[in-house]
C-alpha cells in the first residue's frame, strides 16, 4: 500500500466515525424533543413529581417538604442535633438527611452511622455507606467527607466545620437497617496531661487519670502495705515498677462490710467497661489474693474497684527467681542463670549449635516462654521435627521459621494443639537455608525434640494425587494437605453453607468468579473471635493471601474488587477458614458462609 492509499483509507475512517457521532447526536436530540413532546401533551411532569410535590405549568416539580430530586423522588429529612433516626435503605438507594449548624466558636461536627449487622430471619447482611457535604446533598461522586468502611458503627468528624447547612447522605451499599444522628462539640481543651481524640474528647494520657487528668497511681513497692477507702462504683489506682521477669503476688485484706475487686493491666491503667485488662480477681471473701508468674519486665496497673464502699489494705510481693529453670540449660543463682556452654540468653533459651539430623536435645519452658533452636539443610528431601513432651509438661506448642526465629504471629509451620503427643512438623521441600525451631509454653512445657529424614510420601497420598521423585505429594484438583487426604468443597453464591473447624485446623472452598466484585461473609455461631478468612487465587496459608479478615468478632467479611489476574483461567479462588481460638482445644468451631459476586 503506498502514501496515497494509507491517507485514503484514514480519511475514511475519519469519515465514518463523524457520521457515527452524528447519528447518535441526531438520535439524542430526537428522543429528548419526543419527551418533551410527550411531557407537553400528557400535560405532567416527571413520575408526576413522585406524588411528593406539585408540577408546575413549565412542567418542572416543586417538591414538598423532606422530598428533593427533579422527580422530588429522594428523601431529605430535617434533622435536629442529636435527633435519632432509624429506617432501611435499599441497595443502591439514597436516604438524605439535613441540618443546621449555627454560629459559634470553633467545633467539631460529627456524623454517626450505627449498622444492624444482620435482619432477623436469613443470613443477610447490611452495608451502609456515609456521605457529607456542606449545603447541597452529597453524592459517591461529589462530598466534602465520606465513610465507606464495614464497620457497624461509622462516625466521621470534621474538625473546624463551617456554620450554616449540612447535607448527610446514607448510600445502600446493600440493603440494611440503620441508626443515623448527627451533634457537634467545641474543640476539645486539654490539660497538661491529656490530649483530644478523634471524636473531640480529652484523654488522660498514661498514668493519669481523673475529670482533668490531674492524678497519678500510687506506686508500690514489694511488701511495703498501703490501706486505704474505695467508694461505690469507683477506682482505686496504684502501680509497681518491674526491672526483671518475676513472681507477684497481690494481697487485698477487707477490714470492713464493703467489697472490691481487683484489675491488673501491663502498661496502661485497666479499663473495666470495656474490658481491657490482663488479670482479674473477682472474689466474694474478704481476703483475696492474685498470683502472677514469670509477669514481663516494666510497669504494671492495678485498679481496686468498689462494689461497696469499702476500706481495705493492700499489699504486693516481688520474687525474683529463674520462672523457666534456665530451661533447663543451665543453672540459677540469686534470680540470674548461668548457662551451659552449648547455651545463650537470660534464661539459656537459645541453642548456639546447629542441631543434626536424628539428634535428641531436651528443655523446659515455662507458661509464655519460648526455647528457640536451630539447623541448616541443602536438600530437597523432606525433614520431621518431632516434639515428645514429658511427664509433668502441660501444654507445648511447636513452630518453625525460614532464616529468623518465628513468633506467635510470624512462622511457617506450627502445632498448637494440646492433645498431640508426639507432635510432628514435616518440611516438605527444606531447600538451602536455615531453620529455626521455637518451642512456646503455652503452658507449663518440658519436653524433647528430634529432627528425622522422611523418604516417603505419607498414606499414598491418599490416591488423591502423585509422590514425585522427592517424597512430595502432588494433589490433584479439589485435594490438600500434607497427603492430599482433605477435600475442597465448592461454594455457591448467594446459598449459605454451614460447617466447623478444629483449631489449628483448615477448611477450604472453591469459588468460581464471573465477575469483579466479591463479598464473603463468614459468621462464627456460637464463637467470636474464634476463626480467621483468608483467600487467595490459590490455596491460602497464614503467610500467603491476598485478602484476610482477622478481626476480633463474630462476623468476618471480605469486599474486595478482583485484580485482572482472578479472571484468568482458571476463574476461581480458594477461600479458607482457619481455627485460631486455642481454648476451644479439640472442640469444634460451628459457622456458616455466604458469598456474593457483582458484575461490576
Amino acid at each position: 500500500m503506498n502514501f496515497w492509499q494509507q491517507v485514503q483509507k484514514k480519511e475514511k475512517k475519519q469519515f465514518f466515525l463523524i457520521n457515527l457521532i452524528f447519528i447518535l447526536i441526531l438520535l439524542l436530540c430526537i428522543n429528548f424533543t419526543e419527551e418533551k413532546r410527550y411531557r407537553r401533551d400528557s400535560g405532567s411532569c416527571v413520575n408526576n413529581c413522585s406524588e411528593h410535590g406539585s408540577c408546575q405549568p413549565d412542567l418542572t416539580c416543586i417538591c414538598n417538604d423532606a422530598w428533593i430530586g427533579a422527580d422530588c423522588s429522594i428523601s431529605d429529612i430535617k434533622l435536629e442535633a442529636n435527633e435519632r433516626i432509624s429506617k432501611i435503605v435499599s441497595r443502591r438507594e439514597w436516604h438524605y438527611y439535613h441540618g443546621t449548624l449555627l454560629p459559634q466558636s470553633a467545633v467539631t461536627l460529627f456524623a454517626q452511622l450505627n449498622i444492624n449487622n444482620e435482619t432477623e430471619n436469613d443470613f443477610e447482611f447490611g452495608d451502609c455507606d456515609l456521605y457529607i457535604k456542606f449545603n447541597s446533598p452529597p453524592s459517591k461522586l461529589d462530598y466534602d467527607s465520606k465513610a465507606i468502611d464495614l464497620d457497624s458503627e461509622t462516625r466521621i468528624a470534621l474538625t473546624n466545620a463551617q456554620s450554616g447547612l449540612w447535607y448527610f447522605g446514607v448510600y445502600g451499599f446493600q440493603k440494611c437497617s440503620y441508626t443515623f444522628f448527627w451533634h457537634y462539640d467545641e474543640i476539645c481543651k486539654c490539660g497538661p496531661h491529656a490530649y483530644c481524640n478523634s471524636f473531640g474528647q480529652c484523654t488522660c494520657e498514661t498514668p493519669y487519670f481523673g475529670p482533668n487528668c490531674g492524678n497519678q497511681p500510687l506506686q508500690l513497692f514489694s511488701k511495703s502495705g498501703y490501706s486505704s477507702t474505695v467508694e461505690t462504683n469507683t477506682l482505686d489506682y496504684y502501680m509497681f515498677i518491674l526491672s526483671k521477669k518475676a513472681t507477684i503476688t497481690i494481697i487485698i485484706n477487707e477490714t470492713n462490710s464493703g467489697s472490691t475487686d481487683l484489675y491488673i493491666k501491663y502498661g496502661e491503667l485497666p479499663a473495666i467497661q470495656s474490658n481491657q485488662y490482663d488479670y482479674a480477681k473477682i472474689s466474694s471473701t474478704k481476703d483475696y489474693s492474685i498470683v502472677l508468674s514469670n509477669v514481663a519486665a516494666g510497669t504494671w496497673y492495678i485498679a481496686v474497684n468498689g462494689l461497696e464502699t469499702c476500706d481495705y489494705e493492700i499489699l504486693v510481693k516481688i520474687e525474683e527467681s529463674c520462672p523457666s529453670k534456665c530451661s533447663l540449660h543451665g543453672t540459677c543463682n540469686s534470680g540470674t542463670c548461668t548457662c551451659y556452654s552449648d547455651y545463650i540468653g537470660s534464661d539459656c533459651e537459645k541453642r548456639i549449635p546447629t542441631l543434626a539430623n536424628n539428634q535428641v536435645v531436651s528443655g523446659y519452658a515455662a507458661e509464655y516462654f519460648w526455647n528457640y533452636y536451630h539447623f541448616s539443610t541443602s536438600s530437597a528431601l523432606p525433614l520431621s521435627i518431632i516434639l515428645t513432651q514429658k511427664v509433668n509438661s502441660i501444654d507445648c506448642d511447636l513452630y518453625i521459621r525460614s532464616q529468623i526465629e518465628p513468633t506467635l504471629s510470624h512462622y511457617d509451620l506450627a502445632e498448637q494443639s494440646k492433645d498431640i503427643n508426639p507432635t510432628t512438623l514435616v518440611l516438605e521441600n527444606p531447600g538451602t537455608t536455615t531453620w529455626f525451631i521455637g518451642v512456646y509454653g503455652f503452658q507449663t512445657c518440658n519436653y524433647s525434640l528430634e529432627i528425622q529424614s522422611t523418604s516417603n510420601c505419607p498414606n499414598g497420598c491418599s490416591n488423591n494425587g502423585v509422590c514425585n521423585d522427592i517424597s512430595i505429594c502432588n494433589c490433584n484438583y479439589g485435594y490438600y494437605g500434607v497427603d492430599c487426604s482433605l477435600e475442597i468443597m465448592q461454594l455457591i453464591p448467594v446459598l449459605v453453607k454451614h460447617n466447623s473447624v478444629k483449631f489449628s485446623q483448615w477448611i477450604y472452598y472453591n469459588l468460581t468468579v464471573e465477575g469483579s466484585v466479591i463479598e464473603i461473609i463468614v459468621k462464627e455461631e456460637e464463637t467470636s473471635s474464634s476463626l480467621s478468612v483468608y483467600v487467595d487465587k490459590t490455596i491460602p496459608t497464614l503467610a500467603k493471601y491476598e485478602w484476610s479478615a482477622t478481626e476480633e468478632s463474630n462476623i468476618h467479611r471480605i469486599h474486595a474488587v478482583l485484580p485482572e489476574k482472578f479472571n484468568e483461567a482458571p476463574n476461581y479462588i480458594i477461600i479458607g477458614i482457619y481455627g485460631k481460638d486455642r481454648s476451644r482445644n479439640n472442640n469444634e468451631i460451628p459457622f456458616a458462609i455466604q458469598s456474593w459476586i457483582s458484575p461490576f
